[in-house]
């Protein structure tokens, strides 16, 4: 019996404390399901915000690049004639990707353009602008956001007014990770909806869609939402529907203007579930132990498959299906650690906008699809590729072998090309691309892309172009240099060289070249090799050479004031000023401002600008001659035309190019040439100077055969103006020199 007793209650032990154990396990297991429960909700709201702020971060970027650019126009056009300024709006116009740029000379002027072009209802924060800021205005109506930008630090209360339309507005807000679940929108402090095609308030919408509905007390909850906006803070909302579905919105504000970014959407969306799988856990807890562990393995697993739908909706490119930009990065990042021997490719389709424009958006998601899947077959095992954005692909290769990496690519050009679904198989695709050897796997990614991109841009005629770094250097130094020259052209950072001419007839200085020196504050004394060229490109050489105009009118002016002997000095005139209405007006205005005679003024044009309109330059010279000036050939005998132009135009001077006296003194053919030519000029009455002369022998020849002047190192290099009143002159007297000597 006593034995019967022990042996029932040891039963009941086992079973109290089996029991107690299950009672334990279901409570931690209870307890741990609300947790991963509450966190999966926390992570998928953070989630949400993460989203939000992405698509804030690339609006901010794609604003803040086209306010840069803004700026730089604005700041060029600061220094272009008035007469040029229409021309040199339409061309950044162009580049700068704005459809339509407008330069005011004030914050009244632009005011009354807002108010002209889209109704009396806009102003402008003109506290923003005189701050040196931005201010952005949607026009919904129009499809359109104007853009106003000035510049506090110049002091000029000029504003540059620039129009894009909304679309890649649109195209960013439409990126929300949420597979079309969730809706994004951009509106400013007071509701204006910025990419509606009409004149819509968001917080007017939310009142009249909740009055006299169950939950007219909805409006309230976003008027704190628009109190954290004016206060620049960003958060998140709670809210029911109309309908009574629960949504979460997420809010952050812009920097520039009075815009905000916002993401909505449905809460079951976030749940995903989540609340059904915690309840089946509970039930089967109850159960039993084996079945708590079985509810526990599945509820990770549904945890991670809910995870691993948002993963994908976040890493997945819409239009191919395959890897998108960012998961193309992360991976890339992954196979770079402590590897080398990669190389980022990037490809794109040559007029893609084009195709777009010509066969439909449809068409050319197919194109894009077609070259996706042309890739994923020609990669290697050890290879990933992804499709970025519009036409662009991004490649890994596991080679740097140029010649592999150019041969296989040959194959894949072949492949991608062979398309025959547009214009009846008449369109033929064109593919470029670009490669960066990762030489340093601790760069960012990004910076990977970018240096493969600028390759791409090379166009140097091979099929793929291999990054350089003097490429990327050269193309920093130039916007360096460009963004420099306004400044520097209002400090003074610009100086005059003289060069002296020397008569051969008595070894005096008889004249001397203006050349332009860059006395740049962080790159110290730039030559005109460094700085010319890229000015040219960007066409900003006129203000410049309008600046080396005056300043040898001051000289010479200061010259006469000090009673010292002048000469004439010579001036270039590039290709781009003749564009220019009156230039030759505004030069004798500029002489007549000095009391400067034009006839102590050359113009030096060089012979190539001569042979592009002869007719219009006769004329040109012919104008020239009756404003006083002198007109000087440059570069004479660097084309094959050059005799032609002096039968045809009325030169005074004409200036041999350096290539006649690169050969030796026993360079009979050379000698016979520059004799017919001296001899000719001194019948058609043209003085002559040869340039560039370095040696007495040369010096000798010349003189023996009838050249007027020389101008090289054999007698003066270039100077500053104060050597050349030291060394060219004699107490306020032009010089004299026994032999060329004498001038060092």
């Amino acid at each position: 019996m006593q034995y019967k007793f022990s042996k029932h209650w040891s039963w009941r032990r086992a079973a109290i404390l089996f029991s107690v154990i299950i009672l334990v396990l279901s409570g931690v297991f209870v307890y741990k399901s609300m947790q991963i429960h509450e966190q999966s909700r926390e992570r998928t709201r953070q989630y949400l915000i993460d989203v939000t702020y992405q698509i804030h971060e690339h609006i901010e970027t794609q604003i803040e690049k086209s306010l840069e650019m803004l700026r730089l126009i604005r700041n060029g056009a600061l220094d272009i004639p008035q007469q040029d300024l229409t021309a040199y709006l339409a061309d950044q116009t162009e580049f700068s990707n704005f459809s339509e740029l407008y330069l005011v000379d004030d914050f009244d002027q632009a005011e009354a353009w807002l108010q002209s072009h889209y109704g009396a209802q806009h102003t402008l924060d003109r506290s923003r602008l005189r701050q040196g800021k931005s201010q952005l205005i949607a026009i919904p109506g129009e499809g359109a956001l104007v853009y106003f930008t000035a510049d506090h630090i110049d002091e000029n209360p000029a504003v540059i007014i620039g129009i894009k339309t909304n679309e890649l507005l649109k195209e960013l807000l439409s990126n929300n990770s949420f597979d079309d679940q969730a809706l994004t929108l951009v509106i400013s402090q007071s509701g204006t909806i910025i990419t509606s095609q009409t004149e819509e308030n968001f917080f007017d919408q939310i009142h009249s869609s909740y009055a006299g509905t169950a939950y007219d007390h909805v409006p309230q909850l976003f008027e704190q939402m628009r109190t954290d906006l004016q206060a620049g803070q960003s958060g998140t909302l709670s809210f029911p529907s109309t309908g009574g579905e629960a949504l979460l919105l997420s809010y952050e504000p812009l920097s520039f203007s009075d815009w905000c970014v916002f993401t909505v959407i449905p809460a079951k969306v976030l749940d995903a579930g989540i609340e059904d799988l915690t309840m089946q856990n509970l039930i089967l807890t109850l159960v039993t132990v084996l079945l708590l562990g079985g509810c526990t393995i599945f509820l990770i697993g549904q945890q991670r498959r809910h995870t691993r739908r948002l993963i994908d909706a976040a890493f997945t490119d819409k239009i191919t299906g395959g890897w998108n930009n960012l998961r193309f990065q992360l991976e890339t990042s992954r196979r770079l650690q402590g590897n080398t021997g990669y190389t980022m490719i990037a490809l794109d389709v040559a007029d893609f906008t084009f195709l777009n424009n010509l066969y439909g958006v449809q068409a050319g998601d197919d194109v894009i699809r077609h070259i996706f899947m042309q890739i994923l077959r020609w990669l290697q095992p050890d290879e990933i590729a992804a499709h970025s954005s519009a036409d662009l692909f991004y490649i890994l290769m596991h080679t740097q072998d140029q010649d592999e990496i150019t041969g296989r690519l040959s194959v894949l050009k072949q492949r991608a090309e062979r398309y025959d679904k547009l214009g009846g198989g008449n369109y033929q695709l064109e593919l470029h691309f670009g490669a960066y050897l990762i030489r340093e796997a601790g760069r960012s990614v990004t910076w990977m892309e970018d240096n493969a991109n600028l390759a791409r841009k090379y166009h140097d005629g091979h099929l793929c172009s291999f990054y350089r770094a003097e490429k990327w250097e050269k193309k920093k130094l130039e916007r360096e240099l460009i963004n420099d020259m306004p400044d520097s052209l209002r400090s003074g950072a610009f100086e005059v060289y003289l060069q002296p001419k020397v008569r051969l007839s008595d070894n005096r200085v008889d004249g001397a070249e203006a050349l332009i020196r860059w006395n740049h504050p962080k790159k110290g004394l730039l030559s005109p090799g460094v700085f010319i060229p890229v000015f040219e490109k960007a066409r900003l050489i006129a203000p410049l050479d309008h600046y080396m105009f005056e300043q040898v009118c001051k000289l010479l002016h200061r010259w006469r004031q000090e009673g010292r002997e002048t000469c004439v000095i010579s001036v270039n005139l590039s290709r781009q000023n003749l564009a220019i209405p009156d230039l030759l007006q505004k030069y004798r205005a500029i002489c007549d401002a000095y009391d400067v005679p034009p006839s102590g003024i050359e113009l030096e044009l060089t012979e190539s600008i001569f042979m592009e309109n002869t007719e219009w330059m006769r004329c040109f010279v012919r104008e020239m001659h009756a404003q006083g000036f002198q007109c000087s050939l440059d570069d004479f005998g660097s084309g094959y035309s050059s005799l032609g132009l002096l039968r045809e135009l009325d030169i005074d001077v004409i200036k041999l190019d350096r290539s006649f006296f690169t050969g030796s003194e026993a360079d009979r053919k050379g000698a016979l040439v520059i004799r017919a030519i001296l001899k000719l000029a001194q019948q058609l009455h043209i003085r002559t100077v040869a340039e560039g002369i370095e040696h007495t022998e040369q010096v000798e020849m010349l003189r023996k055969l009838g050249c007027d002047l020389v101008q090289g190192f054999v007698f003066f290099p270039p100077m500053p103006v104060a050597d050349f009143e030291a060394r060219a002159c004699d107490n306020g007297t032009l010089r004299r020199l026994d032999r060329p000597d004498d001038a060092h």
